[in-house]
């Protein structure tokens, strides 16, 4: 194929795919059959598992309806696209009949499920806006989610594409269906799908390189970037990977938020729906900061969490990104410069370290209250006047040694030296602890059985203040 210019810079199109695809294969970014069927396989028992716990909660007159329904576990996210890479969570939705209560699902099914020698890890966060389950089942990680659906709707799989089916839900329900068909209608809008799905494994390793993945740190998750691609892709449907990956930077690095990105018309929604039971959709969908809508009516802000601080940094990540692709299209660079992690604690000189300890019976719970507010701190950080650059890792880290303490890690570069060796974040601090204490009172989480506490160090001593497990294993 010709290039697509006589520029003596510029390089083939077809060696242009060939270097992403390459690259991101050197780098473990695709599947392998193998793990393709293991996870095929994953669902089909976590399906049969969900049917055998339902059964055994059931009275005698249910069973003989859930006996007709064949399926109850629905994947959704980038599994269900088809666009997964090897470490890769598995998104699942367990849908059930009305008369088993999400409660149940937590104590029973988290039982059932950890009697299992092919689980070996598990989390419970139940006090959360979407309810979730994690844990590792044959290696794989899988993040559980539920729905109490009626038996109707669970034996017929058009309704469960419905909206008229949302008349029926609680609030969480309504949440994980609407996930469910938010995958479906993405996977319907992309065209030239494996060229698509290049540029889309390109785009997250970008984003979780420069640690701005994450949507609970305020940041994008996965639906957000893959929406924003979509976007791209129906803009120029017939253009390979190369050509997707750099039309993304070149359009959304001065794209005029709080202009909001849709991938679909809208549909008309009654008016009495859109009061029905849905106020916390609503309430986060109105946030205009970052708009990118799901193609599922109702329409919903999937990237709610997004803060004018934090769209600072994507914005600005965004502007790198397309001067390197465009140096990449020219031949005078590589994929790997796009998509190579930035380094994280040698990029900075200052860190806080988010220390916690908890009684075993309220530890998940007060470690996903914190993983859930810390984009929170990170707000009130960028709003301090000498704070220039903020990131933080994106998983918690325990610690074996001593009392299991958990640590999160903040990276921070400011630009008064002084202040920052003062510590002059207190503010923010002080601002965030009392919110942690708040909101773990709220949660029913007695204040005698946690410890929370932010400590500033910087790089060089880090060795000295982290527990030595947890050091070594991010650091040696």
């Amino acid at each position: 194929m010709a290039s697509r210019s006589n520029g003596e810079n510029d390089v083939s199109e077809d060696f242009k795919d060939l270097n992403l695809k390459d690259t991101l294969s050197k780098l473990g970014y695709f599947d392998s059959i193998e793990n393709v069927r293991k996870r095929d396989e994953i669902l089909k028992e976590m399906n049969s598992h969900v049917k055998e716990w339902l059964l055994e909660e059931s009275s005698s007159y249910s069973k003989s309806s859930l006996h007709s329904v064949e399926k109850f576990v629905y994947p959704f996210g980038s599994y269900a696209l088809g666009f997964i890479e090897e470490d890769s969570n598995m998104d699942l939705i367990c849908m059930a009949p009305e008369n088993i209560p999400i409660t149940t699902f937590f104590s029973s099914f988290s039982l059932k499920l950890q009697q299992l020698r092919d689980v070996t890890s598990m989390r419970k966060i139940p006090k959360t806006l979407i309810p979730v389950l994690l844990l590792t089942y044959k290696g794989v990680k899988l993040n559980l989610v539920y729905a109490n659906v009626n038996i109707r709707d669970l034996s017929r799989a058009e309704s469960l594409q419905s909206s008229d089916i949302y008349y029926k839900l609680d609030e969480p329900s309504m949440l994980n269906v609407h996930s469910y068909q938010v995958a479906n209608d993405i996977y319907a809008s992309i065209a030239r799908k494996e060229e698509f799905g290049i540029a889309l494994r390109a785009i997250k390793l970008w984003a979780k390189g420069k640690k701005i993945y994450y949507a609970k740190y305020g940041f994008l998750g996965g639906v957000s970037w893959t929406i924003l691609l979509v976007y791209i892709n129906q803009l120029y449907p017939s253009s390979d990977a190369s050509t997707l990956v750099a039309k993304f930077f070149e359009t959304f690095h001065n794209w005029p938020w709080p202009k909001p990105v849709t991938i679909k018309a809208s549909i008309p929604v009654p008016r009495r729906f859109l009061t029905y039971n849905w106020s916390t959709v609503n309430r986060i969908a109105r946030s205009q900061i970052m708009p990118i809508l799901t193609p599922t009516s109702p329409r919903r802000n999937c990237a709610y969490n997004v803060s004018k601080s934090s769209l600072k940094i994507i914005m600005s990540e965004l502007r790198n990104g397309n001067l390197i692709t465009k140096r990449i299209l020219k031949g005078q660079d590589d994929w790997l410069s796009l998509v190579k992690a930035d380094p994280f604690f040698t990029a900075f000189k200052y860190f806080l370290l988010l220390r916690a300890t908890a009684a075993k019976s309220v530890e998940q719970d007060f470690a996903g209250l914190i993983s859930g507010s810390i984009h929170f701190f990170l707000k009130y950080l960028s709003e301090l006047t000498h704070v220039d650059k903020i990131r933080v890792l994106p998983d918690s880290f325990n610690s074996e040694l001593g009392n299991n303490e958990m640590i999160w890690i903040i990276g921070i570069e400011s630009s008064d030296e002084y202040q920052t060796k003062r510590l002059g974040f207190s503010s923010a601090i002080c601002k965030f602890k009392d919110q942690i204490v708040e909101r773990a009172e709220e949660s029913n989480i007695p204040k005698s059985k946690i410890m929370f506490d932010i400590e500033g160090v910087e790089y060089d001593n880090l060795k000295s203040t982290l527990p030595k497990d947890i050091y070594h294993k991010i650091l040696s």
